[in-house]
């Protein structure tokens, strides 16, 4: 799929959207609620050329508070980037279980520490 995730805590929400909403990321679907409620999901998308880009705005639940606990700063371009640990990526992925999530946990735990 094209598009971006992003894990936000639930109080920088309104602000995420509003960011996203002036860069074009106009068009809103209702929240998505899976893994019995434990993921919810607000995305926002936007048409490049053809095609659709979607921001995947991951609220932070008491089930997915692990991976925001693990979060990792990373060098990139100058700046400091948060990004979800190997862990908590793994975490994330248990909680959907789709086809493709379990293709990617499988994937991570073949090429640990590459």
């Amino acid at each position: 799929t094209i598009d971006i995730d992003l894990l936000v805590d639930r109080d920088a929400l309104p602000t995420v959207k509003e960011r996203c909403r002036s860069r074009g990321f106009t068009i809103e679907a209702d929240p998505m609620r899976l893994a019995g409620g434990d993921v919810v999901i607000e995305r926002l998308s936007t048409v490049i050329d053809t095609e659709v880009v979607s921001v995947d705005l991951l609220v932070v639940t008491d089930a997915t508070r692990g991976a925001w606990n693990t979060k990792l700063a990373v060098p990139w371009r100058g700046l400091e980037l948060w990004v979800v640990s190997r862990d908590g990526l793994v975490a994330l992925k248990q909680l959907r279980r789709s086809g493709q999530d379990l293709d990617d946990i499988a994937w991570l735990e073949q090429n640990d520490g590459d």
